[in-house]
């Protein structure tokens, strides 16, 4: 089972997923494919800021990763 983080945002109401660790067999496989079932390591809310899409949408939002200094690669 691969590791998730499951972000709420009630300013948009949207919900984004973010990849955490890679299970053994996606780890193995060459294209990181997972068949198996997901598991959320961590489910939060942000409440100070909007998703990525709104935030490029709407100029008055700033984005999370922005505001925290949160890395984008994930």
């Amino acid at each position: 089972m691969c590791l998730y983080e499951r972000i709420h945002f009630p300013l948009c109401r949207h919900t984004e997923t973010r990849l955490v660790q890679y299970c053994h067999f996606a780890r193995n496989d060459p294209g990181h494919q997972c068949f198996g079932a997901w598991r959320y390591l961590k489910d939060y809310e942000q409440t100070e800021s909007a998703c990525d899409e709104c935030t490029k949408r709407a100029p008055g939002f700033t984005p999370a990763h922005r505001m925290y200094g949160i890395p984008r690669g994930r």
